[in-house]
């Protein structure tokens, strides 16, 4: 794994480079949540949820299995701090700019006041709509 702009970057020189992006932080060694109690939500039986620890899991999942199928793939997120969004768009933008194969998947769970699910891609009908479908079909099965 190469470090690119202070952020790990995996090549195999796949046909696809995967930015991974995982919003809402994480949990320090002390255990203590970045970005608590903003983004978690307690339910009225107790299970608390962190949404920063639910997106870094999918991203770890999804992480191991581009690493199994040898898919090239950047992280541009911290493991603990919740490094902003617009910060994170920009580190995307750049590697994009210097190489045209990116695909940008932002991960956010959002724990409470709401149902399902949401994928959003670019302004208009593009490449990145066919790769949502697929992640929509994903998800609900």
């Amino acid at each position: 794994m190469l470090l690119l702009d202070n952020h790990y970057l995996q090549m195999y020189k796949s046909n696809y480079l995967w930015i991974l992006d995982a919003g809402h932080g994480g949990v320090t060694k002390d255990g203590k949540y970045t970005t608590a109690p903003n983004k978690m939500f307690k339910f009225n039986d107790g299970l608390t949820i962190l949404e920063g620890v639910i997106n870094r899991k999918i991203a770890e999942l999804v992480n191991k299995q581009l690493e199994i199928s040898q898919v090239d793939f950047a992280l541009v997120y911290d493991d603990v701090e919740d490094t902003p969004l617009a910060q994170r768009v920009m580190l995307a933008d750049n590697i994009y700019r210097k190489d045209k194969r990116a695909i940008y998947l932002s991960i956010h769970s959002n724990a409470g006041g709401g149902a399902g699910f949401e994928i959003f891609t670019s302004p208009g009908q593009t490449k990145s709509d066919a790769v949502a479908a697929i992640f929509c079909e994903t998800y609900q099965k």
